[in-house]
């Protein structure tokens, strides 16, 4: 089970993964046409809306934006289309994706849905419109049609729309159970999970050994800022070092998790770090990975694949903390607490789109993962019962999916009449 969720929800990815799903599924569209790109029209759910309206897109030098997004989505060529198509992004790419939008030729809106959603229709200069459908994991392809023609897909595979964990029989496991299976690891999956760890750490040293104006030297402020012979303060260094490499447009690969490049690097550098310094071996580490992956996607599942509040603390947090506390002690029950900890501790935070500050946060969680896992390995936790904490750590975890739900459904409807006031 945890060799399939790696190969379905660990990948790597360039740039904000939200606008990359919004070029893959342009990309998709695209292929099937036999003209040359007219126009493109995307409609997006609120929240890929929101984190792709201002983040910086990866070989354009600078530009941010969904429209900038799709319409690379159309021009940039590579072998295989998937969420790390930006990457591919050449300078002609870039000249022409600017032509198009200038002349009012790509349209990103945003509709009422929540969670990953886009809907991609491109027309070509023979009148030929393609569609392509991503919902509910930034790599799910749904549904292409080629003028109104099935091509993949069905509308019944439409409309069931299921999940790994629903897919699989497993989205009613408990906590527990989900700690039970995600170190059940093979030799493959040993190599993919330390493949993710170096990919996320070189985008770590790429920040760190930036000097020019464009990254805005964060390397030589987090340099000076953090004591490397003080595990806590180097986790949250190479964290936030990770994360400004991707925020700041870098054409950067790093390791995704569960659809999310910053909840990738959360996964996975805090727990290599921890697991280096406590001289943990390398199948520990790599046991200890996969369960920081699958757990935090457990989570995600559980709260919504993108929420209003920000991700990298619910989910990948309580992913890496149970997983550091994992190469601490083993202890079922320090782990469990050390999750309750991690979120009583965080949850709120809100997720007011992606850009460069979000680094911020994601150094933020990283410390954090370690310090409740710390915590907890010495006998202090958040006992239960306490605000949304609750008798058992899924408990905890619905109480998080109704904050997310019904507190907080508003929530992007006025992030977003924010960022666009500005826009």
């Amino acid at each position: 089970m945890i060799s399939k969720y790696l190969k379905e929800e660990v990948k790597p990815a360039t740039g904000c993964t939200e606008p990359a799903a919004v070029a893959l599924a342009v990309a998709k569209a695209a292929k099937e046409l036999v003209g040359n790109v007219y126009s493109i029209n995307v409609e997006v759910s609120k929240s890929i809306y929101k984190n792709g309206l201002f983040v910086l897109i990866p070989g354009t030098e600078g530009l941010k934006g969904n429209k900038i997004a799709a319409a690379l989505g159309a021009l940039v060529k590579a072998e295989e289309l998937d969420i790390n198509l930006l990457h591919h992004t050449k300078s002609e790419d870039k000249k022409k994706a600017v032509e198009l939008i200038e002349e009012n030729r790509v349209k990103v809106t945003c509709n009422d849905k929540i969670g990953v959603y886009v809907h991609a229709s491109v027309q070509d200069d023979l009148n030929n419109v393609s569609e392509c459908y991503i919902i509910n994991s930034h790599t799910n392809v749904q549904k292409i049609k080629l003028n109104s023609k099935i091509l993949f897909g069905s509308d019944e595979d439409f409309q069931e729309n299921k999940t790994f964990f629903e897919r699989n029989g497993i989205q009613d496991m408990s906590l527990e159970d989900i700690i039970k299976i995600s170190t059940d690891i093979n030799e493959e999956d040993v190599d993919f999970i330390f493949h993710g760890v170096d990919l996320n750490m070189d985008a770590a040293y790429y920040c760190l050994k930036q000097k020019d104006e464009f990254v805005k030297t964060p390397g030589i402020i987090l340099n000076d800022v953090f004591d490397e012979d003080n595990i806590a303060e180097k986790i949250r260094k190479y964290s936030s070092a990770a994360s400004f490499t991707r925020m700041l447009g870098s054409n950067v690969t790093v390791m995704s998790s569960g659809g999310s490049g910053n909840q990738g690097i959360v996964a996975t550098i805090p727990v290599y770090l921890y697991g280096l310094y406590n001289g943990n071996t390398k199948e520990e580490i790599a046991q200890a990975l996969a369960l920081s992956h699958l757990l935090s996607g457990y989570v995600k599942h559980l709260v919504g694949k993108l929420a209003p509040i920000c991700g990298v603390f619910y989910s990948a947090g309580s992913g890496a903390a149970a997983a550091i506390s994992y190469l601490m002690n083993k202890d079922r029950d320090k782990m469990l607490d050390t999750i309750d900890t991690m979120i009583s501790n965080t949850t709120g935070i809100i997720c007011d789109g992606a850009k460069e500050s979000c680094a911020f946060r994601i150094g933020l969680s990283a410390h954090e993962t370690y310090i409740s896992a710390l915590m907890a390995d010495r006998g202090l936790y958040v006992e239960m019962d306490q605000g949304f904490i609750g008798q058992s750590c899924n408990e905890s975890i619905r109480n998080i999916q109704r904050l997310n739900l019904d507190g907080m459904k508003d929530l992007d409807n006025l992030i977003l009449s924010i960022l666009e006031g500005r826009g």
